[in-house]
């Protein structure tokens, strides 16, 4: 019989995988839901076994343009602003409620060398990630959901 169960051991294991993002919104205060990445937005995250993460999110709208070198600032700046990049360690909190990312690398310099602290649900096959982050002086519920990618060919 076990005396104790180490939840975060068993968050960290449902965790582990890869998953494809279903939607990001953003919530703010007034009951508004915005789509910073579109209402049909591409990502991937994935969970490895020895603890190290990376996270991709895109708008799929963004404009294309000529190639490098051909760029005008206003793609540039949508290119950058379009795509969220980062990866690193991670870590579950010990109740299991939240999973923090220790941001090693990071297309967002402002995200280097940081933790992310991200509550956490996993329902059957799907991941919901939440912050509640402040811009300006207002705070704002960002809400990540992913499905896990499946393993069959």
């Amino acid at each position: 019989m076990l005396d104790s169960i180490d939840v975060s051991a068993l968050v960290r294991e449902k965790l582990v995988g890869a998953w494809k993002l279903v939607s990001y919104a953003v919530r703010v205060l007034s009951g508004e839901t915005l789509h910073p990445y579109s209402e049909s937005p591409v990502g991937l995250l994935i969970y490895d076994a020895s603890g190290m993460m990376s996270a991709q999110i895109m708008n799929p709208d963004r404009a294309k343009h000529e190639g490098p070198g051909k760029e005008t600032a206003n793609e540039l700046r949508a290119a950058y602003n379009g795509y969220i990049a980062y990866f690193g360690k991670f870590s579950i909190e010990p109740s299991g409620e939240a999973v923090t990312h220790h941001v090693e690398g990071s297309l967002h310099t402002w995200i280097l060398h940081t933790d992310q602290v991200r509550f956490l649900s996993v329902k059957n096959e799907q991941l919901v990630l939440s912050a509640d982050l402040k811009s300006g002086l207002k705070t704002r519920r960002h809400e990540i959901t992913w499905e896990r990618v499946s393993t069959e060919t």
